[in-house]
C-alpha cells in the first residue's frame, strides 16, 4: 500500500527510508553525544515528513525545502526536550553527552531524580543544559522564519508545525527552563487557536 502511495503521488522514498532507519536506532537506543544528534534526529523525523507534506501539495521551492529542514531540526529538539522529565523518570535520557559534560550534570544523577528541585547543583546544571539545547532550537526557528517571504504561500500550510515548536520554547523560558515543571510536558490546550491564527496571518 505505501509503494502505491509512492508511486501514485511520485513521493521520494529516501523521505519514508530516512524515518523508518531513525525509529530503528531509537529501538536500539543510541546514546545522543551532541547536539547535532539532536538535530539529525528532527531531519530524519519531523523534516522528512514535512518534505513529503510539500510533495504531495505539490510545492517544488528550495526555500520551502530549506524552511522545512529548519522547523523540523526545531520540532525535533524540542519534542525531546519536552520529554526530559519523563524520561528520567524511566533511566532514559536525550540530552547530549558533551552538553551535559560541559555543565557538570551526569545522567545518574538526572536519573536519580536529583535535578528535579531546581535550587541544588543537579538541577542548575539541567537548567544550562535546557538552555543552551532550547538555544538551538531557536536558532533553527529564526532562521525559518527568516525565509518565509521566499516561501510561496501553498507550503505554508504544511510548515505550521513550527508553531509547535515556538510554543514550546515560549513556554519553556516562561519558566525558567525548568525541565519538570507540569507547564512544559503538556500540550498547550489552546495551540490549535495558536496554529490558526498564524495561518490566518501568514505566518507560516
Amino acid at each position: 500500500m505505501l509503494s502505491a502511495a509512492i508511486l501514485e503521488y511520485n513521493l521520494s522514498p529516501i523521505h519514508f527510508k530516512r524515518v523508518f532507519d531513525r525509529r530503528e536506532r531509537d529501538i536500539r537506543e543510541e546514546p545522543l553525544r551532541r547536539i547535532e544528534d539532536l538535530e539529525n534526529f528532527g531531519e530524519e523525523t519531523a523534516s522528512s515528513l514535512l518534505y513529503l507534506a510539500l510533495q504531495l501539495n505539490g510545492v517544488n521551492n528550495t526555500a520551502a525545502d530549506h524552511a522545512a529542514s529548519h522547523i523540523g531540526k526545531a520540532l525535533g529538539i524540542s519534542t525531546l526536550l519536552r520529554s526530559t522529565a519523563f524520561h528520567s523518570g524511566n533511566r532514559k535520557s536525550y540530552l547530549p553527552l558533551n552538553i551535559m559534560s560541559k555543565h557538570g550534570l551526569s545522567e545518574e544523577s538526572l536519573f536519580r531524580g536529583e535535578a528535579v528541585d531546581p535550587s541544588s547543583t543537579a538541577g542548575k546544571a539541567l537548567h544550562e543544559v535546557m538552555y543552551e539545547v532550547s538555544s538551538s532550537a531557536k536558532i533553527h526557528m529564526d532562521k525559518a522564519h527568516a525565509m518565509l517571504e521566499q516561501v510561496p504561500k501553498e507550503a505554508r500550510t504544511v510548515l505550521l508545525p513550527g508553531a509547535i515548536a515556538e510554543d514550546f520554547l515560549n513556554t519553556l523560558q516562561k519558566k525558567n527552563f525548568n525541565a519538570y515543571d507540569p507547564a512544559v510536558s503538556k500540550r498547550n490546550p489552546l495551540l490549535t487557536y495558536k496554529i490558526g491564527w498564524n495561518w490566518y496571518r501568514n505566518k507560516y
